[in-house]
């Protein structure tokens, strides 16, 4: 037995991550300053067990749900990616990146999802918007791990105080300033990008890259069906709450939410906004016409030119 688990093991063959997916400098910059933020918090007493805490109830609670929901969902579009041939084994990297940072963004964004009806417009135009293709441009080469080191800090730290100095009219002539700066910085790297890329143009894989272009593009079209479906099965909860406290009269709540169903169906923005005196109204509704009347009123209410 023992042999036989020997020479099966031997036999193995360990865990190969598909070539193309290797970190760059930008990206170990970027891990090496995580982890020196990762540190310091956790050093420092005063920060140490509020951090704990936030990552305990983060694991713990909907959010960690709806996130998991979020991954395994993504796993099957990059199935179907895969199986449509959008998807290949060197986008694994760029795919985990989505998956930790957009993809975490559109969850954070369920709250405004449930309220603007237009919220999913702007996240699939986003994912085509000018900056996102200067983001990808400048990501095709990057500097050394040294510069990479020093550079992400003094931008990072230049971006955060441009967003303050905007904060407030007295810093205005600040913000020029870093305005310049961010700009000229981000002239000299697409600079740089361009000069090395032609000087390198037999080296470039014009295919992957545009495989790495479209990526968050299809994935982010991807996963709205799911966002859409969390918003819309909360806005219906919310508004069945209300419902069921608006009224003890338990056959007046189910006509009041089949009514609602029929007449709003996946309408979510307006599912969510469905409160009083609406809710009142549609519990006191004497039949189930009457139920649906009431919902078509909320609508052209709500549908009215203000003032």
């Amino acid at each position: 037995m023992a042999c036989f688990l020997l020479v099966s093991a031997s036999r193995l063959q360990p865990l190969q991550v598909p070539s193309g997916n290797e970190l760059n400098n930008r990206e170990w910059a970027t891990l090496v300053w995580l982890g020196v933020v990762v540190v310091l918090v956790l050093w420092r007493k005063k920060t140490r067990q509020p951090a704990l805490n936030l990552v305990r109830t983060a694991m713990t609670s909907l959010l960690a749900v709806l996130v998991i929901g979020l991954w395994v969902w993504t796993a099957g579009i990059v199935f179907l990616g895969a199986w449509a041939h959008f998807w290949t084994g060197d986008l694994l990297k760029h795919t985990a990146i989505w998956a930790i940072g957009p993809a975490l963004a559109l969850i954070w964004g369920l709250a405004k999802a449930s309220t603007d009806p237009r919220f999913f417009r702007r996240v699939v135009l986003g994912t085509v918007r000018i900056s996102v293709l200067v983001e990808f441009y400048v990501n095709l080469q990057v500097f050394g791990f040294i510069q990479e080191l020093l550079l992400l800090p003094v931008v990072s730290s230049l971006a955060v105080l441009d967003h303050f100095a905007g904060t407030d009219q007295k810093y205005r002539p600040a913000k020029r300033l870093f305005d310049v700066i961010l700009a000229g910085i981000g002239l000299a790297v697409v600079a740089y990008v361009t000069i090395t890329l032609i000087a390198n143009w037999h080296q470039q894989n014009p295919l992957h890259d545009v495989r790495e272009l479209a990526l968050p593009v299809w994935l982010t079209i991807g996963a709205v069906p799911y966002i859409f479906g969390v918003s819309l099965s909360f806005n219906y909860q919310g508004a069945f709450r209300r419902l069921a406290q608006s009224s003890k009269d338990a056959t007046a709540v189910r006509r009041a939410k089949l009514a609602l169903l029929l007449e709003l169906n996946v309408r979510s923005h307006l599912v969510g906004a469905f409160y009083d005196p609406w809710i009142t109204r549609l519990t006191e509704a004497r039949n189930f016409t009457e139920a649906r009347s009431v919902v078509r009123q909320s609508l052209r209410r709500e549908s009215a030119p203000a003032g």
